[in-house]
């Protein structure tokens, strides 16, 4: 991931759109899993810090949360992290991960600045998945 010195990162495209809610249903094709479009996402933000786009994908050895934060505030943040936990059927968590803006040369999400964030989950069972979890945080400069 880039910075293009605007406060904005560049990185892997996602389309999906969150729209708003806390909880939605994905929408992506799972290579024709059917059960995929069962998966739950659910997304904890800050008041100013918004993930406007998601998408769960397929990876060669398990999967992968793509997303996209925009600091809706007129604060500047530093440290922005994304974590996304993965969750089966039972509603027990079974992989978890961080992404952090400071691993991406990001030195601040200026208001009005968007930051792309890439989960990968190695070995997780693409098929266990029934639900994601995204949790977003930030430190005000």
């Amino acid at each position: 991931m880039g910075n293009d010195g605007n406060g904005n990162a560049s990185g892997n495209g996602g389309t999906t759109t969150n729209g708003g809610d806390n909880q939605t249903t994905n929408n992506e094709s799972k290579d024709g899993d059917e059960d995929f479009w069962n998966v739950v996402e659910e997304i904890n933000e800050k008041k100013t810090l918004k993930v406007t786009q998601t998408r769960l994908y397929r990876t060669e050895n398990g999967a992968g949360v793509y997303g996209v934060v925009k600091n809706t505030g007129n604060e500047p943040y530093s440290e922005v992290e994304a974590e996304v936990t993965l969750y089966d059927d039972k509603g027990e968590a079974f992989n978890e991960f961080i992404d952090e803006s400071e691993t991406d040369e990001i030195d601040s999400l200026s208001p009005g600045g968007k930051w792309d964030f890439n989960v990968y989950f190695q070995e997780a069972d693409w098929n266990r998945i029934s639900k994601y979890v995204i949790d977003v945080s930030g430190e005000k400069e």
